[in-house]
């Protein structure tokens, strides 16, 4: 298949209510559109988020990459995955795969030759922030039909949060709680911290510490399964991950991993080694988020994804294809032919 033209636009998204990251108080996400033909005049569009805090590289190289990448020089196979790695960026060819797959299905509707599971489901995301708003969020959470909430921890006292984590567990045996760490224990701490926690039923806990090779050695002794998130941004970070034969949940963030190829190979790798990848969003508009959703719903497990993330939008540049309901997507593949964020404007 050859190519035609490439365009690129950028966008931003305003947040219904501003959240705080390492990288500081974030209000809108931005990112940029990519537009690919085919000589047929077949278009395709992929999504580069550009969420601040978030990518490992910079705009700037991104649209470097862009600026000198002549699609006219390149033929790629009609098969998917198309196979064929162009860009340093992750991101970007994250992006250019989006599109490229895209064009792929148009040209033949049948070209997806992947399993999907259906529904999708997803998880609710919370805080120990707030204390005294957090039961009520999981009781709206659980009345919309959500079983699993990933609560964001290490933001205050430890003594405080396990009071707080305990009196969840308390109030809601069935539900399964994930904690999310982003990396701001120590090893000393998570040892002290797990075994505080090791009664509680946690599904998993996400990242404790920062460094993987803690990561790797507290997952020997850790009573709580671990899950890695910020240790995987590459194939070869996935590989060591699974290699050390403890860790059992992998948080995915596409965008910044690579494109589908290396995704289909480490799928393949996480099943053989029963290895459990939780597809999570990098903020991207509906565009990028719908091929996330594909990407989750080729998975052969029931655990839920992290991609309840539209209720945080003020605006989007499509109508969502693929809306969350009861905390569970139907993943419907020939939607994806249709997405075309130049066509409609959701404000």
């Amino acid at each position: 298949m050859k190519l035609g033209g490439l365009e690129y636009y950028n966008y931003s998204l305003p947040l219904k209510t501003s959240f705080i990251t390492s990288a500081g108080n974030i209000s809108e996400c931005r990112g940029i559109i990519l537009k690919i033909s085919d000589e047929k005049g077949n278009e395709g569009f992929g999504d580069i988020p550009l969420l601040k805090g978030f990518n490992s590289e910079d705009e700037s190289e991104i649209i470097t990459e862009l600026n000198s990448f002549n699609p006219q020089k390149i033929e790629v196979t009609d098969e998917f995955p198309s196979g064929k790695i162009l860009f340093r960026s992750k991101t970007l060819q994250f992006a250019f795969d989006q599109a490229i797959t895209q064009i792929i299905l148009k040209n033949n509707p049948k070209a997806l030759n992947v399993d999907f599971v259906n529904p999708v489901k997803v998880n609710a995301v919370t805080s120990l922030s707030n204390p005294e708003v957090l039961e009520e969020n999981i009781r709206k959470f659980i009345s919309y039909g959500c079983n699993t909430v990933k609560i964001k921890t290490g933001i205050s006292d430890y003594q405080t949060e396990l009071q707080t984590i305990r009196k969840m567990r308390k109030s809601f045996h069935l539900l399964n709680i994930r904690l999310d760490v982003n990396g701001a224990w120590s090893i000393e701490e998570s040892l002290k911290n797990i075994d505080l926690l090791k009664d509680l039923n946690i599904q998993y806990i996400e990242q404790p510490v920062a460094e993987t090779k803690d990561l790797i050695k507290l997952s020997q002794v850790s009573e709580i399964p671990l899950c890695a998130d910020e240790s995987v941004r590459c194939f070869h970070d996935a590989e060591e991950i699974i290699s050390c034969g403890k860790i059992k949940f992998i948080v995915l963030k596409p965008s910044l991993f690579g494109g589908f190829p290396d995704f289909f190979r480490l799928k393949d790798l996480a099943e053989e080694n029963t290895v459990n990848l939780i597809i999570s969003s990098s903020f991207e508009s509906s565009v990028g988020n719908s091929w996330l959703i594909m990407l989750a719903a080729s998975l052969n497990h029931k655990f839920a994804h992290g991609l309840a993330t539209r209720d945080f939008f003020a605006g989007d540049l499509i109508e969502n294809p693929f809306p969350v309901s009861g905390f569970k997507i139907n993943f419907v593949p020939e939607k994806l032919r249709h997405i075309n964020p130049l066509r409609e404007h959701v404000k």
